[in-house]
């Protein structure tokens, strides 16, 4: 199940699904050998009620890539490109890694 939220604060969450989204995890959780996942990079932003035991009760925070995971992740989705030669020879992947760098 998916759900997609249109904007309507500065949020971008609408209440009616925030409101019934407790009501399906709860649902949801009735049956055996599921697994609800949730993701969302405003954590803050969290109603408690999602939180409680049963429904989103583990909480996994994945940091930003460093510099060597970015570096990896530029080569597997370049690998291609340099294989085809649609990669400029002159593209430093390295550079991108440092200015991809959040500040």
């Amino acid at each position: 199940m998916v759900y997609q939220c249109s904007t309507r604060d500065g949020t971008g969450v609408h209440n009616s699904i925030v409101n019934r989204l407790p009501t399906k995890i709860d649902s949801v959780g009735a049956l055996n050998n599921w697994l609800l996942i949730g993701m969302t990079n405003k954590n803050d932003l969290l109603d408690e009620a999602l939180l409680r035991p049963g429904r989103l009760e583990v909480q996994v925070e994945i940091s930003l890539p460093d510099e060597n995971v970015r570096l990896q992740i530029l080569q597997i989705h370049t690998n291609k490109m340099k294989e085809n030669s649609f990669l400029a020879p002159d593209v430093d992947l390295q550079e991108l890694v440092i200015q991809s760098q959040v500040h």
